[in-house]
């Protein structure tokens, strides 16, 4: 194997890659994402905090009693529901009809909602009917459904004969300020970035090693249907080929990691959670991705060599496209239990080792045991190389075949092909 032959196809295949529109489009598309999220965040702040206005709702109440202890509590300073403005509203004898002109207030915008309570709500018997623009998850609607449960309660133990202000008082919680141990002293706690801390990471990396391994795939195709790959064999061993390939189109992915990882950090420092991104989370992200791309490469290589369309290969991508899509849809609850049976066992299960590793590292829920530290990347380690000796054989005889693409089986035989 030649050093200098392999360098200048690695060279080649990286140049002619970032003066493509589309590696320029996803340099310049991942920050731009990450920078609208910043500023949209801060706006709807903003917008947040300066429609901190009152929550009017009409309330027709069939009980007589309802309506009145929510607009008493609501006047108290419970914080609450403090922003709810409660209309009491007579029931009319007409129902469907006062029920209808409500509804088109709610509709213009003068209401922010119309509470229907039936007569046996306070035994709760009855269903209350709630009338809103929206699918009713927002904030201000959860204040009034806590507002009518309250209102409910007090009765309910009134008509008991019970105590309902010791009740309430015994009753109250006790009040967390829950902090990360990963915050510097006088910072504020980011929840949802401390959520989507190993999200982003995880994304990051299957953006860069899925994406730009599909950038290979598609070299290897265009350059076996193109009949290049028979000149390019004329001075070149398969295997020199396949290596400068995959070293060209990894530091692709790398170029993409960097300038993706300094804006995440910058974000990162602008809301002030820049402890999220710990330098031993970039070390650790940095070999997930080595080692990730390595692997799928060489399967996509494999795969490429042995087709002559795109669409001939996705048969034979599906399977690894179904294995990638698991760590999105386990990131939940592997962040959450990052020791558990489950993230135990995808942490090794190729190729989906280095995505679920990177959740369970960035979690921050409980240190990663040290024997797992070591064994998954020596474990992920093997198989690379066992990929890279059956993609090279793989791409030793699929290169210059034709016709119907094989199968699994005929790949499989191919592996063992002396």
């Amino acid at each position: 194997m030649s050093i200098r032959k392999l360098a200048a196809v690695a060279r080649r295949e990286y140049t002619e890659t970032v003066k493509t529109k589309a590696f320029l489009f996803g340099v310049l598309l991942m920050p731009a994402i990450i920078v609208g999220m910043i500023f949209l965040s801060a706006r709807m702040a903003v917008k947040a905090a300066d429609s901190d206005g009152p929550i009017r709702v009409a309330v027709v109440d069939h009980t007589g009693r309802v309506a009145a202890e929510m607009t008493r509590l609501a006047a108290g300073p419970k914080d609450a529901w403090r922003r709810v403005e409660v209309e009491a509203v007579p029931p009319a004898a007409d129902r469907d009809r006062q029920l209808e002109d409500l509804k088109q207030r709610v509709r213009e915008g003068s209401l922010f909602g119309l509470l229907e309570v039936p007569a046996d709500a306070i035994p709760g018997k009855g269903m209350c009917i709630f009338l809103l623009r929206g699918a009713g998850m927002s904030e201000d609607s959860r204040e009034v459904r806590q507002l009518l449960n309250e209102a409910v309660k007090r009765i309910r133990f009134a008509n008991a004969g019970l105590d309902t202000d010791r009740i309430l008082a015994l009753s109250r919680p006790v009040s967390v300020d829950q902090h990360d141990v990963r915050e510097q002293q006088g910072q504020s706690s980011e929840a949802m970035a401390n959520m989507m801390a190993p999200f982003a990471f995880v994304f990051l990396l299957f953006m860069s090693v899925f994406g730009v391994s599909q950038g290979l795939l598609t070299s290897v195709i265009e350059e076996k249907s193109s009949r290049v790959v028979e000149v390019l064999l004329s001075a070149l061993s398969p295997f020199e080929l396949m290596a400068g390939k995959i070293l060209g189109m990894a530091g692709v992915g790398f170029t993409l990691v960097v300038l993706w990882s300094a804006v995440g950090y910058v974000a990162a420092t602008v809301r002030h959670v820049q402890y999220l991104v710990q330098i031993g989370h970039l070390g650790e992200f940095i070999l997930y991705y080595v080692l990730g791309y390595l692997l799928i490469s060489s399967i996509l290589a494999a795969v490429g060599s042995a087709c002559n369309t795109l669409k001939e290969a996705q048969p034979l991508m599906a399977p690894l496209t179904f294995l990638l899509i698991i760590p999105l849809m386990f990131w939940m609850q592997v962040v959450h239990q990052p020791n558990s049976t489950l993230a135990v066992l995808l942490s090794f299960v190729p190729p989906m080792t280095p995505f679920i590793m990177v959740l369970r590292l960035t979690s921050g829920e409980a240190a990663i045991p040290s024997w797992q530290q070591v064994m998954v990347p020596l474990w992920l380690a093997a198989w690379v190389l066992f990929a890279m000796w059956a993609a090279g054989r793989v791409f030793r005889v699929g290169l210059l075949m034709y016709g119907k693409p094989p199968g699994f089986r005929e790949l499989a035989r191919w592996v063992r092909h002396r």
